[in-house]
């Protein structure tokens, strides 16, 4: 077990402690959101999105919930349930189209039905990236570049990224 194990735990369940006892619903929904990602940077994608799923339900005008949104879209695919993972990325960009992750949303969604071999959809969000999110913070990562020229260009069979790794791995961030 790492050394940073015990850390991580105290601090969860300190942050848990503070979500249940804190009357404001601004600082609830930033203490559920912090332990979904604690979940999340743990590996414990189903607790994490138990947490993130909270906060959309709980919090759902508060703009942390944009971001659950994407992490549950994450959680799922790192578990490896795509249409879920897919599900949640439409739902940052129809419901959430300001979250400060909506770009991320949208390469995601290219990327995750790339992977699922839907490739005119892969393109069609890559598409939305390129055209809706132009000044977002993914341009002019290399995301967009691979993002540019599959439609440009189309699917090539190389030209495929390797499974399982969240945006921010994807050099998307």
């Amino acid at each position: 077990m790492p050394v940073c194990s015990g850390a991580i735990q105290t601090g969860a369940t300190t942050v848990h402690g503070v979500s249940e006892g804190v009357p404001s619903s601004a600082l609830r929904a930033d203490a559920t959101f912090r332990l979904g990602e604690i979940s999340y940077n743990t590996g414990n994608y189903a607790e994490a999105e138990e947490r993130f799923k909270r906060v959309i339900n709980e919090f759902f005008d508060n703009s942390l919930a944009g971001e659950a949104a994407y992490w549950i879209g994450e959680s799922y695919l790192k578990s490896g349930d795509l249409p879920e993972a897919l599900k949640y990325y439409r739902l940052v960009l129809d419901k959430y189209s300001r979250s400060r992750l909506a770009d991320y949303a949208a390469y995601s969604l290219g990327w995750t039905y790339e992977k699922s071999g839907e490739y005119v959809r892969a393109i069609e969000s890559y598409n939305l990236l390129l055209t809706t999110y132009v000044k977002a913070s993914l341009r002019p990562r290399p995301c967009t570049n691979r993002a540019g020229i599959l439609c440009s260009e189309g699917v090539q069979e190389g030209n495929r990224v390797s499974p399982g790794v969240p945006a921010r791995d994807r050099g998307a961030g």
